[in-house]
Formats: structure tokens, C-alpha cells, sequence
């Protein structure tokens, strides 16, 4: 169920205990035009931000490519992210084009 002000997931344990909460969720993507619909996600409680791993969503590694290169010549907003998905480890700032289309922690 959701409102405004919150979504109520109930929390799915795990054998070797604790839990996560994962449901289905519509949503569309700005740059994509797709209407994702029913798309199984996992809700991160302890992540400040919440992310979607195009890559996941999308058999083209070249529609990736080129979505994150537009972004990127476009200027749109973006932010280091660390987690799962870099194995924890920090990176260097990243500044030019360059920099940028090989940083995995990078979030558009």
C-alpha cells in the first residue's frame, strides 16, 4: 500500500536471519521511452539514495553506453554513489568525460 508519505512492504526473512523488503513497482525513467511496469525491487532501508541499475532493465549494453554519453555531454546532474555494485571502495573525483564514463559510481 502506498500514500504520499510512505510505502508499507512487509519484510521477507531470511533463513540465516534478518530480512529485506522487495516488491513490484511501475515507474518511468526520464530518458527512457519505456513504461516499465511490474519490475521486481528491492528496497535498500539502510542507502541514503535510491538508484536503478539501467543494465538490469535493458539487454543492450550499447543503449547504456549511449544514454550515460548524453547525459554526460548534457550536463545532467550526477553523484557518487558507493555500495554494493563497487565493493565498497571509494573513488577519486571524477571530472572529465573521461573520468566519468568509466566511473562505476557514478549515478545519473
Amino acid at each position: 500500500m502506498m500514500s504520499k508519505n510512505f510505502i508499507e512492504i512487509e519484510m521477507q526473512s531470511h533463513a540465516k536471519g534478518g530480512g529485506s523488503f522487495s516488491c513490484s513497482a511501475d515507474f518511468v525513467l526520464d530518458n527512457v521511452k519505456i513504461h516499465f511496469r511490474r519490475i521486481p525491487v528491492k528496497i535498500d532501508t539502510g542507502c541514503a539514495i535510491s538508484t536503478i541499475p539501467l543494465r538490469r532493465l535493458t539487454k543492450s549494453p550499447w543503449e547504456c553506453y549511449l544514454l550515460k554519453r548524453n547525459d554526460i555531454v548534457n550536463n545532467v546532474p550526477a553523484i557518487r554513489s558507493y555500495g554494493v555494485e563497487t565493493a565498497g571502495s571509494k573513488h577519486e573525483k571524477v571530472e572529465t568525460y573521461r573520468q566519468k564514463m568509466h566511473c562505476k559510481a557514478l549515478k545519473i
